[in-house]
């Protein structure tokens, strides 16, 4: 589902393995949600439960954290990684502005212990750069 720039870069990093590969993903994809043009929209449960709930997909592309939802409340569905010359990795950060207390607490929880051990078990590795 290339709703974002996550699966174009798969397909783009497929082209630099497979001359022709990139062209063909890209011509056979559909943006099913997380488009501007996407038909299903955000309900009571993420989009991607309603594809395989009514049977319009066999496959999705997407980032772990979906997959991890969609699979642990729906049976015959299971998550395969992208081998390493595929993967995507995505970089997040977090900057407070000076003199912002609630920010400061907001990125002081983020940092706890229990906050990285949730996002280590989601996929997600720690790296903290200070100035």
């Amino acid at each position: 589902d290339p709703g974002g720039d996550y699966a174009f870069s798969v397909f783009d990093k497929a082209e630099s393995l497979r001359p022709g590969a990139g062209a063909l993903l890209k011509a056979k994809a559909l943006t099913l949600v997380g488009g501007r043009n996407s038909e299903i929209k955000e309900g009571a449960k993420s989009p991607v439960h309603v594809l395989f709930d009514t049977d319009l997909v066999d496959a999705f592309l997407g980032y772990r954290t979906t997959a991890l939802d969609v699979v642990s409340r729906r049976s015959g569905l299971a998550v395969e990684d992208l081998p390493p010359s595929l993967a995507v990795k995505a970089e997040y950060a977090a900057t407070v502005l000076d003199g912002s207390n609630q920010g400061e607490r907001a990125l002081a929880a983020l940092s706890c212990q229990e906050a990285t051990d949730i996002l280590v078990a989601h996929g997600f590795s720690k790296q903290v750069h200070r100035p």
